[in-house]
């Protein structure tokens, strides 16, 4: 019997597999910081460029989950996942670049456009 076996290295798949691997871990990171309130988010980014940064990380990390190959998404994964980046691609730069203070940073994160992004990425975390 012929041996079958491909080395994902030799056809390149290795590094589709550690790109999607490692999207996918910086999404759910991300996701998580989401659910959080936003004085724990807050925290949790240590007061530094909070909502730039969510807002970036959220664009960054769901179009290569959405895109890579071996995804394996399903239709209402991928839904889900496009709606949170919508809606993340939605947060205009008023509410996500705020002086690096932080009173500023809490009270961008209690801007309103805040409230469906994290009960969406709530919802996402379990389809995931």
């Amino acid at each position: 019997m012929e041996n079958t076996l491909v080395d994902p290295v030799e056809d390149g798949r290795a590094d589709e597999d550690y790109d999607y691997a490692n999207a996918y871990w910086w999404l759910h990171k991300t996701l998580m910081v989401l659910t959080e309130d936003s004085a724990k988010q807050c925290e949790l980014m240590e007061y530094d460029h909070v909502a730039w940064t969510i807002r970036d990380d959220a664009s960054a990390w769901t179009q290569p989950v959405l895109e890579l190959p071996g995804a394996g998404l399903s239709d209402e994964q991928r839904a889900a996942i496009g709606r949170l980046l919508s809606e993340v691609a939605s947060i205009s730069d008023d509410v996500a670049m705020v002086p690096n203070l932080k009173e500023e940073h809490l009270r961008a994160m209690n801007n309103s456009i805040w409230v469906p992004i994290r009960a969406h990425a709530k919802q996402l975390i379990p389809l995931l």
